[in-house]
């Protein structure tokens, strides 16, 4: 399932629009949540907060969440309870300019499988 806000994700199978500042609980539960939010614009607090509304408080609840790679002290305290780390993938984006302030690193509570290595 895909969550998000850009109605110009309408597209891709079962897209629901979901609101990061205003989020709701869903009826469901996911195997895994991986997250790639804007970065200006939404505090890490607001996005913790969100994710654990989705998640329903379950602290338990597998996540991968990609943000500034300058951020790692901040993204990993405010997801401390979680118990994500630096996984050292780094996606690019088409769309960013490719410089080391915007380097993106994804943080998780899990393994990232061999595939992430490239």
């Amino acid at each position: 399932m895909t969550l998000d806000i850009d109605e110009r994700s309408n597209s891709l199978r079962r897209f629901r629009r979901w609101d990061l500042y205003r989020p709701e609980r869903l009826e469901r539960r996911f195997g895994v949540m991986f997250v790639d939010p804007r970065f200006f614009g939404v505090s890490l607090s607001q996005l913790f907060h969100a994710l654990r509304v989705l998640a329903q408080f379950d602290f338990t609840q597998r996540i991968a969440v990609s943000y500034l790679t300058r951020q790692r002290d901040a993204v990993l305290g405010t997801f401390a309870l979680s118990m994500v780390r630096a996984t050292g993938f780094r996606p690019g984006c088409r769309t960013v300019q490719k410089c080391k302030r915007n380097d993106i690193e994804v943080f998780a509570d899990f393994e990232l499988g061999s595939d992430c290595d490239d």
